[in-house]
């Protein structure tokens, strides 16, 4: 099931996503973010459609779609 949320702080290649949902914040890797040319890059305030997985570690987005840019980071 298809998740929707905005990037809540990025660090190089990864960074951790607020469900709109709500429940505990879900990291994320940029090896996970698809249809994204070149270098794969989130901003904080990013809205991003994710699926969740699982871990040991607690949950991770996967197959991460960019929905709508941050301002910041469009300009």
């Amino acid at each position: 099931m298809r998740k929707i949320g905005t990037v809540r702080e990025w660090d190089k290649t990864f960074g951790w996503i607020v469900s709109e949902a709500g429940g505990r914040n879900v990291f994320v890797h940029q090896s996970e973010i698809v249809e994204m040319p070149g270098f794969r890059k989130l901003y904080a305030e990013d809205r991003v459609e994710y699926e969740l997985e699982e871990t040991y570690r607690g949950p991770r987005a996967v197959r991460v779609k960019l929905l709508e840019e941050a301002p910041e980071a469009v300009a």
